[in-house]
């Protein structure tokens, strides 16, 4: 595919072979500057090296992904300190972001509703949690009509929540999405 000259890639890269969760709910937004054109897909990989390598492989073979744009990589730790200390070594381009949450993307749903320093020790806590806000939320459940109006609340409670927590705690750090590119509602 060949971009259009005038506008840089912000692309996502999503972990996981059939994205059920973060790929649904960024569909619905749009960059707010006129500078960035969205693309994104869904990776087969989980382990951070590989998700990193091939999801760059990828962007530059499907959109032709080069130092102006930006590859946005999404994983979730599982509260695994292993994998938190890798991305924190890890030494990639300026160009290539890694938005991680511990230990799962609902955690940055549930801050749609409230801030919490409580830590989950897995994805399935976060949702029972979740679930107390939405009863109907499974995995693949679009969100995003009960979410949007609570985003800034989501941003905020983050924020919050990222500035109290050591590395082993639940946080997430989506909030540097909204923050750094400006999403708003397609």
């Amino acid at each position: 595919m060949k971009k259009n000259k005038t506008k840089r890639l912000l692309i996502f890269s999503y972990e996981g072979k059939n994205n059920q969760t973060e790929k649904p709910y960024f569909n619905h937004f749009k960059c707010c500057s006129k500078e960035f054109i969205i693309k994104s897909f869904s990776m087969g990989y989980t382990d951070l090296k590989n998700l990193v390598k091939h999801s760059e492989m990828r962007a530059k073979q499907e959109y032709g992904f080069d130092k102006n744009d930006i590859l946005v990589v999404f994983k979730d730790v599982d509260c695994n300190i292993k994998v938190i200390n890798e991305i924190n070594a890890l030494k990639h381009k300026n160009n290539i972001i890694i938005i991680f949450s511990n230990p799962s993307f609902e955690t940055w749903f549930l801050n749609h509703f409230k801030y919490t320093t409580k830590k989950y020790c897995n994805q399935d806590e976060v949702i029972i949690d979740l679930k107390k806000h939405i009863s109907k939320y499974y995995k693949g459940f679009d969100a995003f009509d009960l979410l949007n109006s609570k985003t800034k609340n989501a941003i905020l409670n983050s924020k919050k929540q990222f500035n109290y927590v050591n590395s082993e705690d639940t946080y997430t750090m989506v909030f540097r999405v909204f923050d750094e590119f400006r999403l708003t509602e397609k």
